[in-house]
């Protein structure tokens, strides 16, 4: 499916905008600090509470649109739908489904996060008709030709990064912490973020991402941020600019309808067993997963 392949995937690369990435919004707990700490300890203990208390939703659908923007500041925009399933093991699982327009419905995203060894991530073109899995060698690269790499569509794994706390400092008007996050997995495609974390309410205010050889690759930024629940904040606006592009494109994305619901039944999300059946799928669009066994998705 050499040529089929690589000529869907450059039509659907020049068509599709970016995606809403879920990048894990950080926690600083002060009781956590009893005494002078290192910088790597510091960094990896504002990890560890982050991923707790970011746990527990469950599930969550969210709604949004995409708007990509090009050097010469043309715009074109795209709905996609977000489901997540936690999984308190086995790691969590998202399908990132593109709704409109019609010449991008339905391509789709599925991401499993492993807790240890490779994330899986498969992604399926209607054209096609088929899934194909990502493999880890090519995760650096653009998902479908946004400012977004595949891997950027993933939990972070608390254990497959090393952390080290910075600075306190104010990044775009906001009191911050600020985090170095370098990878211990191979094939990144960065060789260290910059994570700047609120302090009025502990979500990320800006990420900076560089290339492997140490150059500022791109920036990502959060707004509009809004309760979900009592104790859980979701931001209504995204931002991704490549800084490494003459006037290169930028990417936002901003939730036009969201906030936290069920996934449906019979979704596959709803299957904490990626191995058990898909048994069917909601009536809006369809599944390319519908009557097959995640197990059994070409690799």
């Amino acid at each position: 499916m050499g040529s089929a392949w690589r000529a869907a995937t450059s039509q659907s690369s020049r068509r599709v905008a970016a995606a809403l990435v879920v990048l894990a919004s950080l926690f600083f707990r002060p009781a956590m600090m009893t005494g002078p700490l290192a910088a790597d300890d510091r960094g990896l203990s504002i990890m560890e509470e982050q991923r707790r208390v970011n746990s527990g939703y469950r599930d969550e659908m969210v709604l949004f649109t995409m708007t990509l923007l090009n050097a010469k500041g043309d715009r074109s925009e795209r709905t996609l739908e977000m489901r997540t399933l936690e999984g308190p093991e086995g790691g969590d699982k998202t399908l990132l489904i593109f709704k409109d327009p019609p010449d991008v419905r339905g391509t789709t995203l599925l991401s499993h996060e492993n807790r240890t060894g490779d994330d899986d991530q498969w992604l399926y073109l209607p054209a096609l008709r088929r899934a194909r899995r990502i493999a880890s060698s090519n995760r650096s690269s653009s998902f479908v030709g946004s400012e977004l790499a595949y891997e950027d569509l993933v939990p972070n794994e608390v254990t497959k990064h090393q952390y080290k706390y910075l600075r306190e400092e104010v990044v775009d008007g906001v009191p911050v912490w600020t985090i170095q996050s370098t990878p211990r997995f191979k094939d990144s495609g960065y060789s260290r973020r910059e994570l700047f974390v609120r302090k009025d309410n502990y979500q990320m205010a800006r990420a900076n991402f560089y290339d492997p050889k140490g150059q500022l690759l791109k920036v990502a930024r959060w707004g509009g941020w809004w309760k979900v629940t009592a104790k859980r904040w979701r931001a209504r606006s995204l931002r991704v600019e490549n800084r490494r592009r003459l006037g290169g494109r930028a990417g936002r994305a901003s939730e036009t309808d969201g906030g936290r619901s069920p996934s449906p039944p019979s979704s596959p999300l709803a299957d904490s067993d990626p191995r058990r059946p898909v048994r069917s799928w909601p009536a809006s669009g369809g599944s390319p997963w519908a009557g097959a066994r995640w197990s059994s998705l070409p690799r």
